[in-house]
Parts: structure tokens; C-alpha cells; sequence
């Protein structure tokens, strides 16, 4: 094989690594009370302002009365509460996918997940479950999963479960699986539909390129097919 071909090949090669996991970048705005941020677990934390950005592997924590919200991607934003700490443990993309886990150590995080696409996924763990997202607008806490808005796929102690918009679940311990699901109590109900509009405001404040729910993405595309489809059948039969 010539020089040429191995130049090539191993070219094409770094290309495609460079593809398929490329980082994503996170912004935080709406910073209140004392938040601190650090680039690893090995990093020294320093205090958090608007506008500073984190990727893949850094931490956030919170102290009392403190929250800050995190952005990327495609709509995308995370609402970090009082005394909470997570770790962005996998924020990539490679074309259209990407993929989003945030790990939860302790306190409570909102999640509003932009449209995933084909591939994609957007997930939290605590220290207790696991959510994943097949739409958006939803709550996680060291022990409970509710959701505003979309579904959620929670899976517990080896148990998976669906929970759909207004429901809730509580897992009692790690290992247990997720409880029965129930509904959310109006008054907790209100203030998760707060948190979801607060976080449709910071995606459009940071200028997020997508701001619509993964269930209201597919019922547009959807739409859109059988609009197409009826437009094609309309023509075929205005030919004949």
C-alpha cells in the first residue's frame, strides 16, 4: 500500500473519531446565591457567574437558597436547585444525535430536553434511578422522578417504568424498584409549569436553535408526512 493510501486512510480514520464525539459546551445564566463550578472532579471548584461556560466532566453545586440554569445543544436546559451537585457526565454529539447523561449526587434538578433526533438520547441519573427522556419537562430528585410535560422512561432495581405528563414516582432506596406511579399534587404541579416556562425563556435567552419538545417535534414531523402524503394523492388524482 503506498504512503498516499496510509496518509489517507489514517486521515478519514481521525476524521471520523473527531465526528462521532464531538464536545458540547454548556452555558450558565440566571446564577443566584452561591454556586460554584469546576472543570473535573480533580479541579478546584471556584464560584459560578452568568455566562461561564462548562462541558463534559464538570461539576456543579449549590448552597442554600441558590440555583443557576444550564443550557446547550438544541433547546436544551437544566435548572439546578438549592444544595444540589451534579456532574455533567456526557455532553457529545456526532451529526444529528447527541447525547446528554447528568449525573445527580444530591438535591434537585429540572430538566426541559430539546428535540432529540434519530439516535439521540437525554438521560439523569441519581442515586437511585435512572430517566430517561422521550420528552421534556421533568423532575428528579434523589428519590422521585415527576413529569410536567412528555414522558419519561424511569428504571429502578432492574424495573422500568413509563410515567406520562402530570404522574410521579418515588424509589425508597438504590436497588429498590420505582414505587407506583401517582399524580402530582396541584401545588407542586404549578410551581414544576413555572419551572418548565422558566426554562423555555433561558433556551430562548441563550439562543438555543431548538425550543421545542421532543413529543412536539415528532407531532410536527408527522403533520408534515400527512400533509405530504395528501398533497401526492391530491396531484395523482388530479392526473387521472
Amino acid at each position: 500500500i503506498s504512503r498516499a493510501i496510509i496518509a489517507a486512510l489514517l486521515l478519514a480514520f481521525f476524521a471520523a473519531g473527531a465526528a462521532h464525539a464531538a464536545p458540547v459546551t454548556a452555558k450558565l445564566t440566571k446564577v443566584k446565591g452561591d454556586v460554584k463550578a469546576r472543570a473535573s472532579a480533580s479541579a478546584e471548584w471556584k464560584a459560578a457567574k452568568d455566562g461561564d461556560t462548562v462541558s463534559e466532566g464538570a461539576q456543579i453545586k449549590t448552597g442554600p437558597a441558590s440555583e443557576a440554569f444550564a443550557g446547550w445543544g438544541n433547546g436544551n436546559v437544566l435548572k439546578i436547585g438549592a444544595l444540589a451537585t451534579i456532574t455533567l457526565s456526557d455532553l457529545s454529539s456526532s451529526g444529528a444525535a447527541s447525547k446528554s447523561k447528568v449525573d445527580l449526587t444530591q438535591g434537585k434538578v429540572f430538566a426541559k430536553a430539546g428535540k432529540l433526533g434519530k439516535g439521540s438520547s437525554f438521560q439523569i441519573k441519581t442515586p437511585t434511578a435512572v430517566a430517561g427522556v422521550r420528552g421534556t419537562g421533568f423532575e428528579c430528585s434523589e428519590n422521585t422522578v415527576s413529569v410536567v410535560e412528555g414522558s419519561v422512561t424511569v428504571e429502578a432495581g432492574g424495573v422500568e417504568v413509563q410515567l406520562g405528563e402530570g404522574m410521579m414516582t418515588e424509589i425508597a432506596e438504590a436497588g429498590d424498584p420505582p414505587g407506583e406511579s401517582a399524580p402530582i399534587p396541584a401545588e407542586a404541579l404549578a410551581d414544576l409549569k413555572e419551572d418548565l416556562q422558566d426554562s423555555v425563556e433561558v433556551s430562548a435567552e441563550l439562543g438555543l436553535s431548538e425550543e421545542t419538545s421532543s413529543l412536539q417535534g415528532e407531532e410536527e414531523e408527522e403533520e408534515e408526512a400527512a400533509a405530504e402524503e395528501e398533497a401526492a394523492e391530491d396531484e395523482g388524482s388530479a392526473g387521472d
